[in-house]
């Protein structure tokens, strides 16, 4: 776990601005605390990779960073001790605009953030669907989730993610 107490007060401050400026009605329907989480699982992130802590304040497009010419998206949840028995989960009818998605899961009582793994673009298509929802989504258990390992060598060695393709997903 990435212990955020240190940037909490930031990380507040931008959650405050964004739901105040937020133009969708995506965050108030699904989660009270939807801005608060991202933002901390994004401060979370760009930590663990050593990227600058310093967030955008408006909407990201789908796209929250880049590592090494990937566009990734960030997710997160409110943290349990059950996380790993849950889904990380992508609207059926919502265009995936970046190349891997980043799941997290943020106590915010503790002021911490796990990161839990990733999926691929093409993981997420290849998911199933769930339409038992209030809106039908792909559904990946947090549990086989890709590794953070796989970026951590991607990143630090430079490497391309097309070897990583090959890699099948449990």
């Amino acid at each position: 776990m990435i212990d955020l107490k240190d940037r909490w007060e930031y990380i507040t401050q931008v959650a405050t601005y964004r739901l105040e400026h937020n133009q969708t009605t995506h965050h108030h329907v699904y989660c009270s605390d939807s801005e608060l989480l991202g933002a901390a699982a994004e401060v979370g992130v760009r930590r663990y990779f050593g990227l600058s802590e310093r967030l955008q304040l408006g909407l990201d497009q789908g796209v929250d960073i880049l590592l090494n010419n990937k566009r990734v998206d960030i997710k997160a949840t409110k943290w349990s001790r059950t996380m790993w028995f849950k889904y990380m989960q992508w609207q059926e009818n919502k265009p995936i605009k970046c190349d891997l998605v980043l799941m997290c899961g943020v106590d915010t009582e503790t002021m911490m953030v796990e990161l839990f793994g990733y999926a691929t673009r093409k993981d997420i298509q290849k998911a199933p669907i769930n339409t038992t929802r209030q809106a039908a989504c792909h559904e990946i258990s947090i549990g086989i989730l890709r590794p953070l390992w796989e970026l951590t060598t991607m990143v630090h060695f430079k490497s391309d993610l097309k070897s990583l393709e090959a890699i099948p997903v449990l």
